[in-house]
């Protein structure tokens, strides 16, 4: 999650830097930051080995603790937090 965060912040970094003017050099490098994140993703889904989790159930999830969060203005997420810990892989 933490590199997820870097590369994100790198996006934003590259964004900011480019003043509005989003050139070839700015959108090659915005593709690829943010598709190390999307495909780090994908591989934590799959190290995770539950059936049935594609990246667009994780990232739904990540969305809706981010915005139950309270920096977003959303009640605790702890909620969230308590059920992921309690679905276990299927044998």
């Amino acid at each position: 999650m933490a590199v997820q965060a870097v590369l994100f912040a790198g996006a934003l970094g590259t964004t900011v830097a480019g003043h509005g003017k989003v050139g070839t050099t700015v959108q090659y490098t915005l593709i690829v930051l943010l598709g190390l994140a999307m495909g780090l993703q994908n591989a934590v889904a799959r190290r995770l080995g539950l059936p049935d989790l594609t990246t667009t159930v994780l990232t739904l999830t990540l969305t809706g603790l981010a915005a139950d969060s309270g920096p977003a203005g959303g009640s605790c997420p702890c909620r969230r937090c308590s059920s992921a810990p309690s679905s276990e892989p299927y044998s």
